[in-house]
């Protein structure tokens, strides 16, 4: 069993508690699991597939926290990449790490866009505003 599994569990059993409170507003188990099997869908919508290794490159968020569970729940493994790399530096976890896709924050796409492509071959890029592929140098 997995996080995505547990919070599956809590969104079935307790869906009016409250999963994540951010500034003050609660998120409950109901809205995190809707949000989780969307984006699940959206990822599996564009190929990923159950071991591929998904990237997130945005700040913390609870988009990002949603994203990591449905990555998860899509049976893809969680790649997080730190926000403060250089672009070299990110294009070496890229490649060492065999991400299929990255899921990015608008505000990181010039980051992206700076990133060498990894010699296995061009990376999805997934935007976080409707995980829609993007035109940042990647397929």
């Amino acid at each position: 069993m997995n996080i995505a599994e547990r919070g599956a569990y809590w969104s079935r059993w307790r869906p009016d508690a409250p999963a994540v409170r951010i500034d003050g507003v609660d998120t409950t188990w109901r809205d995190m699991g809707a949000a989780v099997a969307r984006l699940a869908g959206g990822l599996a919508a564009r190929g990923v597939e159950p071991g591929d290794r998904v990237g997130i490159l945005a700040a913390n968020s609870l988009e990002w926290c949603q994203l990591a569970l449905a990555i998860m729940h899509a049976g893809a493994i969680l790649v997080p990449l730190n926000i403060r790399l250089a672009a070299p530096e990110l294009g070496l976890i890229l490649e060492h790490s065999g991400c299929r896709a990255v899921a990015y924050d608008a505000s990181l796409a010039d980051l992206l866009h700076a990133t060498p492509v990894p010699a296995s071959g061009p990376v999805l890029a997934i935007s976080l505003d409707g995980l829609t592929p993007a035109d940042v140098g990647y397929a």
